[in-house]
């Protein structure tokens, strides 16, 4: 009994420090704006390897002078992505069109009747894992994301980069931290070259095999387009996937 204790105590405090680490990062700063992430997919796979998913977000924000996340909209986004799963540590995905509906960051009282921007986004990824210990995993993407925006002027290409660390504690439960950063690599000058940066902490839950949930935190360090000091953001996160039947060849 002891050394099962013990042993998974051992599994959880690279995680432990990690958390403790992102909490402390995130008490250095004063947090000056705070944000809700929701996000739904219907997720369905083809033959093992293959899986298609239509997703939508919705995002708010807080108000100028207030905390509350719920205030104001942030964004809404629809998304279609297709993932090929080329072994247990690989995969490889894409996502041919996106089309967000963007609201301005709220740092002043003139931000809050901003008008609405539209983008079009184009995005590839390779998704990649390994087993530290049982139960274990170091995780990491890297992708590259086309952002088309209606100011013909407004375009970007994007490079993101996230490692992390994931637990699976048993098949319905998962914790894992990552940290991501977004580069702009082309489209803007060299003062805009750092975009964000995101820490964050998951919580996901399987009550049953069709869905998921994830809720977590995000501390995101960011850089706006036509700012030249960097702000603070606290997101809230919750995402429910709910993943059909697999479609079989006959």
């Amino acid at each position: 009994m002891f050394a099962k204790a013990r042993r998974l105590a051992n599994n959880f405090l690279p995680l432990v420090l990690l958390v403790l680490c992102l909490l402390t990062r995130t008490s250095l700063k004063a947090q000056q704006h705070f944000n809700l992430w929701t996000r739904a997919t219907v997720a369905l796979p083809f033959a093992k390897k293959f899986r298609t998913d239509v997703e939508y977000q919705h995002r708010r924000q807080s108000g100028f002078g207030n905390h509350n996340a719920f205030d104001d909209n942030l964004m809404h986004s629809f998304r279609l992505w297709f993932n090929y799963r080329h072994s247990q540590h690989v995969s490889f995905i894409i996502s041919p069109f996106a089309y967000f509906s963007n609201f301005k960051v709220i740092q002043k009282a003139s931000d809050e009747p901003a008008q609405k921007s539209k983008e079009y986004r184009f995005a590839v990824a390779i998704d990649l894992q390994g087993e530290l210990a049982k139960h274990f995993f170091i995780t990491g993407r890297t992708g590259l994301e086309y952002r088309l925006f209606e100011a013909p002027s407004n375009n970007f290409v994007r490079f993101r980069n996230r490692i992390g660390l994931r637990y699976d504690a048993h098949s319905k439960i998962s914790l894992q931290l990552f940290d991501e950063l977004l580069l702009n690599i082309a489209g803007t000058d060299i003062q805009h070259f750092f975009d964000h940066n995101r820490a964050a902490f998951i919580f996901s839950y399987a009550p049953v095999k069709p869905f998921r949930m994830d809720i977590g935190y995000i501390y995101i360090t960011r850089l706006g387009r036509t700012a030249t000091t960097t702000f603070d953001e606290a997101n809230f996160v919750c995402h429910l996937t709910y993943i059909l039947p697999e479609v079989k060849k006959k």
